[in-house]
C-alpha cells in the first residue's frame, strides 16, 4: 500500500502526487529584497541595469532590457540592499526569453562557484 506522499501514489481521480524535489545541485534562492544588478556592455562602455529573480552559488536569473544570446559571457556587479557588499562575477547565459513586458529573462551559470559569504548579503 502506498501513502499519499509516495512518489507513485494517486487519488481516485487519477491525480498523481509527487513531493517537490529540487532537481538542481544547488537550490535557487529568491533574494530577501528587490535586488538590482548591473551588466557591463563593453561595446558601449556602460552598465545596463537588471533585476535579480533568483540566485544560487552556481548561477542566477535576471530581468534586463535587452537580449543576450545563450553562450554570451556577461561581467556583472550586484550591490546588496544596504550597500554594504558588492559582488563581481561573470555569468554565461544559458537561457534568454522575451517577456510580455518587452524585457528579457536571462538565466545562466557563474564562471566560478560563489562562496556562502558572497551570497549571504543578498539573502538576509
Amino acid at each position: 500500500m502506498f501513502s499519499v506522499n509516495s512518489p507513485s501514489s494517486s487519488t481516485s481521480t487519477g491525480v498523481v502526487y509527487r513531493p517537490k524535489v529540487e532537481r538542481r545541485l544547488y537550490e535557487r534562492r529568491i533574494p530577501s529584497t528587490l535586488e538590482s544588478c548591473q551588466i557591463f556592455l563593453p561595446e558601449l562602455e556602460q552598465w545596463l541595469d537588471g533585476h535579480v529573480q533568483n540566485l544560487s552559488p552556481r548561477g542566477m536569473a535576471v530581468i534586463v532590457a535587452r537580449e543576450f544570446k545563450p553562450g554570451t559571457r556577461l561581467a556583472f556587479r550586484m550591490i546588496n540592499y544596504g550597500s554594504t557588499f558588492c559582488l563581481h562575477a561573470t555569468l554565461c547565459v544559458l537561457r534568454s526569453e522575451r517577456l510580455p513586458s518587452s524585457d528579457w529573462f536571462l538565466a545562466g551559470e557563474f564562471e566560478r562557484l560563489l562562496q556562502p559569504d558572497e551570497l549571504l548579503p543578498f539573502l538576509l
